[in-house]
């Protein structure tokens, strides 16, 4: 089966309830450029419903919710190709803000990196006890240079310089203290 992402439109009496799923459960659900790319066609499909009311974003799979964004990917890209790629993993973070209603991030497994950015431009955030956040990616050298911006408004300076300057994974329970989360 392919990567994909997938959109599920659940009628209700009181409106639309969308659950938009990354669907890419082999590899941790991490993005690549064309997941990035059918994830913006997904929230435009979604936003074409008349009573949309609240958009359930998640992981397929359940280890992860994603995993980030696809380093194998970006180990073959030149500087237009990166930037390209960055690009493409903002223009998913601005697709999630700017849905007209509010999204929830469901959150079960690794939320790293891309993905990490992809819960902070989320309205809410639910996550599970074995639920594992971080930016790993700086590890092994690549900037968190996306939607980074966002913790600082979450979880504080502190926390956010903390998880970018060291790569080091926080759990649910901190991610909840730091309010990261609103609920586990």
């Amino acid at each position: 089966m392919s990567a994909r992402i997938d959109l599920d439109l659940d009628r209700r009496e009181e409106g639309v309830v969308a659950t938009i799923t990354i669907n890419n459960p082999a590899k941790l659900n991490v993005m690549n450029s064309r997941l990035n790319a059918e994830f913006v066609q997904r929230t435009e499909e979604a936003c074409e419903e008349a009573e949309l009311r609240v958009v359930v974003l998640t992981g397929k799979g359940g280890r992860a919710f994603v995993g980030g964004a696809d380093i194998k990917e970006m180990a073959t890209l030149d500087a237009a190709g990166a930037r390209a790629f960055i690009e493409g993993v903002h223009g998913t973070c601005k697709a999630i803000r700017d849905l007209p209603v509010p999204v929830i991030a469901r959150i079960e497994g690794y939320c790293y990196g891309a993905g990490l950015e992809m819960a902070a431009a989320c309205d809410m955030r639910v996550a599970t006890e074995a639920s594992v956040f971080g930016m790993p990616e700086v590890r092994v050298g690549v900037p968190s240079v996306v939607e980074a911006a966002l913790l600082p408004g979450l979880i504080g300076w502190g926390k956010t310089q903390e998880l970018v300057y060291t790569g080091s994974d926080m759990n649910a329970e901190e991610a909840l203290r730091c309010r990261f989360v609103e609920r586990v």
